[in-house]
């Protein structure tokens, strides 16, 4: 059984996972432009991978005999249906890099905690490569 800090920085963890603005995406079905659909098949990818982690995390968090806390999207969100997918991109890679800062206080914040700093450092990875993903599209020109 783990202690109750590295369950409440796993709970951190699958926040940020559960709360991105590309889950966000995913599920509020924005307006959509010629690069929407585009953008869409990418973030499609990075959502699942986010509920690929979500799951690990969940189930670790049960293996450690804790409860699972995840919080809410936060309220700017609901402000973004309307934008662009260029906005969106850029909206996505400023979110993404404060949720790579936050991933990586929680691989910090796990250091005495070997099971729980291996998840987290997988999903410091996955974070970095969807920042990629997102900053590839956000450099392609449009249609």
């Amino acid at each position: 059984m783990a202690d109750q800090q590295t369950i409440d920085v796993l709970n951190r963890l699958l926040a940020v996972h559960c709360y991105s603005l590309s889950t966000f995406w995913s599920i509020a079905h924005p307006w959509s432009d010629d690069r929407g659909d585009e953008v869409a098949e990418a973030l499609q990818h990075v959502v699942a991978d986010e509920a690929e982690t979500q799951q690990r995390l969940v189930a670790m968090i049960r293996d450690f005999r804790g409860r699972t806390q995840t919080g809410t999207f936060p309220m700017e969100f609901t402000s973004l249906h309307d934008l662009s997918s260029d906005y969106l991109l850029g909206e996505l890679i400023r979110r993404q890099r404060i949720n790579i800062d936050v991933i990586t206080q929680c691989v910090a914040d796990l250091a005495t905690a070997p099971l729980a700093k291996s998840a987290a450092e997988e999903a410091l990875g996955a974070a970095k490569a969807h920042l990629e993903t997102f900053e590839q599209l956000a450099t392609q020109p449009t249609a």
